[in-house]
């Protein structure tokens, strides 16, 4: 019988040790969620020991060493790995998952999560020279609307992209929108896309992206930053995704309500 393994922290914030129980029934547990946080100096979460998980097929990782990136290219059967959300596991993905070795190593693997595109300058360094013709779905935390994906048109068999996209000011003006590859080019796979502005939003222009969303099941958007004179009903004409915009509780930066939202098909 399938095992499925789920570590969180406790309250307190004290973190009990699994490693006697992965040990034990190593060979039966096939899905393994670590989200174990180091709470403070004094409380290091006990790294999750992959060597022995060889049925693995679903990983995810709130932190990570890099011996169990190392470990990770032994699990052959995954079918869905996420690892923390940084440059250099974004780093490890591009060379050693989205590539013709990760083919080899994970010949089922259909699903990574969380991966970083918040920055220009590595992308040609370390984008994989081969296609990975077997991923299916991937999970994006986009940080700035100039970023670029280019590792994207490197996966045929793509069908579905989730999207959380972390914005310090608004999406962009039109002509920006039409030549960005984060933004646009992708648009048409995206099936759930979460927005949190940190800025203030171009709600224009965001509603002609979503209007390229053809697959788009799950929309939720959060906005802290907004003009004093700002008309939620006049927005909410400006696309069906917008109808349910409400205001929420109160920012304790702005003084303001965050504006909130969310639609599903």
């Amino acid at each position: 019988m399938p095992i499925y393994i789920h570590i969180k922290s406790n309250n307190n914030g004290s973190n009990t040790d699994f490693t006697n129980v992965l040990k034990t029934f190593s060979l039966q547990i096939t899905s393994v969620k670590d989200e174990l946080w180091r709470i403070n100096s004094n409380t290091k979460p006990t790294p999750v020991d992959l060597v022995s998980l060889v049925n693995l097929r679903s990983l995810y990782l709130a932190q990570y060493n890099p011996d169990q990136l190392q470990k990770i290219q032994n699990l052959h059967f995954l079918t869905r790995l996420s690892l923390p959300c940084n440059d250099f596991t974004k780093k490890f993905l591009l060379e050693s998952v989205l590539s013709e070795e990760g083919t080899k190593n994970f010949p089922n693997l259909r699903s990574i999560g969380r991966i970083l595109c918040g920055y220009n300058e590595c992308n040609n360094s370390y984008l994989p020279v081969v296609v990975n013709s077997i991923i299916q779905h991937i999970d994006l935390v986009v940080t700035t609307c100039s970023s670029t994906i280019d590792f994207i048109s490197k996966l045929p068999a793509l069908n579905t992209i989730n999207v959380s996209y972390i914005a310090n000011g608004s999406v962009g003006s039109p002509s920006k929108m039409s030549s960005n590859f984060t933004l646009m080019s992708f648009a048409p796979y995206i099936s759930c896309l979460r927005l949190d502005f940190y800025g203030h939003c171009g709600f224009d222009e965001l509603a002609r992206l979503l209007q390229r969303c053809s697959t788009l099941q799950r929309f939720r958007i959060k906005i802290k930053y907004y003009s004093e004179i700002f008309d939620i009903s006049a927005i909410r004409q400006l696309s069906p995704f917008f109808v349910h915009l409400s205001f929420g509780k109160i920012d304790e930066v702005t003084k303001k309500p965050i504006i909130i939202g969310q639609w599903s098909s």
